[in-house]
């Protein structure tokens, strides 16, 4: 109940525990991203190049889907592509969870 809740009713990714987070986004896009990469990283490289082109393809695609509020990570609406990764709250020391459209995606460092 609590996994439907976050994907389809606004629940709260906090509230999950690991497992069922994976669970939750278990059919979903999982990439992984070294964390030490990440340290110096905005969200318009993460989302593009950091995961391979798995999420966007391009800087560009980035900035366009932010500027029409059409990217969250974690639930929150992203307010700039220059926003740094260091500055996002990770789930379990870990994990952010983009939404782009209706698709999710679990970002993983590692």
């Amino acid at each position: 109940l609590a996994a439907s809740q976050v994907l389809f009713g606004g629940g709260d990714f906090l509230a999950l525990d690991e497992a069922t987070l994976l669970d939750v986004f278990a059919g979903e896009i999982h990439v992984r991203v070294p964390l030490a990469d990440a340290a110096d990283m905005n969200v318009a490289v993460l989302l593009s190049e950091a995961t391979d082109k798995q999420i966007l393809p391009s800087r560009g695609e980035v900035r366009k889907l932010i500027q029409s509020n059409g990217i969250s990570i974690n639930r929150e609406k992203v307010a700039s592509p220059e926003v740094a990764v260091s500055d996002l709250a990770l789930l379990h020391n870990k994990y952010l969870v983009v939404k782009k459209g209706k698709k999710h995606y679990l970002i993983e460092f590692v």
